[in-house]
This record gives structure tokens, C-alpha cells and sequence, in this order.
């Protein structure tokens, strides 16, 4: 506002500004992600498999999707009606954690953690519904991922090795014949929605054991108040004010001969910083 000529030196923004201005500035950032902006809001997700999944919902209220988990195994055989397991380690998994168990009849099954682990041994809230041999997967995570915009990268792990899945459009993917066809994971696609975005693969995974990796653009935090810090790094500071001065131009009627310096300085600002907004890698281009 500073910026603007709405505000002189020592002037403070009523609350009514503040809201007009943290909506605007809320609105330019979540459309800078469409251009690609947050290198640094790239996030890895891993996405549990089911012996039945085609898609999988990847968001706060969807599937097992998570940007942090812990890896284990079982340590010690149980049987159907169990109420604990036994693991390698209880390292970083705590009271209350979203926990799958790799079952003998090759389903994952997905409870939580009832109370703190002790020894390597888990309570869990549902008992086991059939039996597990030792060196079946765990996984356990907190919280649920947030709803991905994009996917940029897709890998398969299988037994510790990692494979590139290849995305494919809705059409290709809709004309596959048989979307219930078992294997290794090779295809996907991503629809990003709203509050939980559509993952589908294919084939259908013939081990629960194995997951997906994914590389995503994870949606920008909004600015609910005055003492939240932007979820941006600091290079990025000097575009944030000079461009949202331009935004809110319109809506306090900043004469045009300043509305325009004031967009000739944004261009330049944004445009500097964004094109640091990359991998410095190599490209390649392929015949076809």
C-alpha cells in the first residue's frame, strides 16, 4: 500500500484494507503457481497401494498419501486376531500414526496406532485380519498430504528399486480395455479437482507391498493474517510487494501514470526472480 501512494509514511492500513489486500495478494500467488512459480513447494508424496485400487483420492480427506513415512517390516509371525506387532523398529512412529500391515492373503490393511510403541511392539486399534509372516511391509505416517496441483514426476518402488511411470491423457487412459488388469504399476494419470485430487493407475498393483513416489507441486499456504510469514524464501520478497502494488491498483485508484511505473517495475522484479525459479539441468530432445 506503501508502494501504491495509498499509504504515507506512519500511516497504518484499517482492517478493511488489510482484508482487501491479503485477498488480493492470496489470488496472485495461488495464479502464480499456474505459471509453474515454488521450486521449493515441489514435494515428494508417497501413495500405499491396494490389491483393488484404479484410483486413489490424494489429499487432506483421500487415501494413504503422506509426504513423510516410516519404512519397517515385521519383525515376529502374528496371526489373524492379533491386537499388536511386532517390527524392526518403532523409530518415528508414534500414538495415534496411520499404520498399514502387509497380510499373508496380500491385501494392506490400515488402522492406527493405539498408544506409544514400546520395544518394537505396536498396539493397534483393529485387530489383524489374517495372518502375517515375518518381513511383511509397514508403513506408517501422521498426516495426509495436501491436495497435489500437479504431478511432475511418477516412480514405482518395488522391493527398493524405483521405476518411471509414464503419464498418460484421460483419453488414453480411458480406452484402456481392461482397468482391473494386475502388475507392476506403469501408467498414471492426474486429475488434480479440489479438496482431493483423482490418481489413476495402471495396471492394478499385484504387490501391496510396493508404492508410489511422487514428485507434485503442492499448493502455496494462504496469508490468513498479519503476522503470517508468505511461503515464499526471501528472494522473493522484492516481487511479492511490487507486484501485489500493481494488483491492488485498481481497487484504491492509483493514478495511471503511477499504476504504470508501478507494473514496469513488477514485470521486471517478477521476471528476474522467476527465471532463477528452475532446475539448472540439461535438455534433451527426441525424434517422434
Amino acid at each position: 500500500m506503501r508502494i501504491a501512494g495509498v499509504l504515507g509514511a506512519g500511516e497504518t492500513p484499517s482492517s478493511d484494507d488489510y482484508d482487501i489486500v491479503s485477498i488480493a495478494l492470496n489470488q496472485m500467488v495461488k495464479n502464480w503457481q499456474v505459471r509453474d512459480v515454488g521450486l521449493w513447494l515441489e514435494k515428494e508424496i508417497y501413495v500405499f497401494l491396494s490389491a483393488t485400487g484404479q484410483s486413489y483420492l490424494i489429499g487432506p480427506s483421500g487415501d494413504n498419501a503422506t509426504a513423510s513415512m516410516v519404512s519397517n517390516a515385521i519383525a515376529t509371525a502374528g496371526t489373524a486376531g492379533d491386537g499388536t506387532i511386532t517390527v524392526d523398529s518403532d523409530d518415528g512412529i508414534s500414538n495415534g500414526d496411520y499404520i498399514g500391515i502387509e497380510l499373508d492373503d496380500g491385501t494392506m490393511q490400515w488402522t492406527t496406532v493405539n498408544g506409544a510403541p514400546a520395544a518394537d511392539v505396536i498396539t493397534l486399534t483393529a485387530v489383524l485380519e489374517d495372518d502375517v509372516a515375518e518381513d511383511n511391509a509397514v508403513y506408517a505416517y501422521t498426516t495426509k498430504t495436501q491436495r497435489p496441483i500437479k504431478i511432475k514426476q511418477a516412480r514405482v518402488n518395488v522391493g527398493g528399486d524405483e521405476f518411471e511411470l509414464k503419464q498418460v491423457a484421460k483419453a488414453n487412459y480411458m480406452q484402456l480395455p481392461s482397468k482391473s488388469t494386475a502388475g507392476q504399476v506403469n501408467k498414471y494419470l492426474y486429475d488434480p479437482q479440489t479438496t482431493n485430487g483423482r490418481l489413476y493407475v495402471w495396471p492394478v498393483t499385484d504387490s501391496v507391498a510396493s508404492y508410489l513416489i511422487l514428485t507434485a507441486l503442492i499448493p502455496v499456504q494462504d496469508v490468513d493474517s498479519v503476522a503470517d510469514d508468505p511461503d515464499f524464501p526471501q528472494e522473493w520478497l522484492e516481487p511479492l510487494s511490487v507486484c501485489l502494488a500493481d494488483k491492488i491498483g485498481l481497487e484504491f485508484d492509483v493514478p495511471a501514470e503511477k499504476a504504470a511505473r508501478i507494473k514496469q517495475e513488477a514485470m521486471l522484479s517478477f521476471n528476474a526472480t522467476w527465471s532463477n525459479d528452475i532446475e539448472n539441468v540439461s535438455t534433451q530432445f527426441l525424434p517422434g
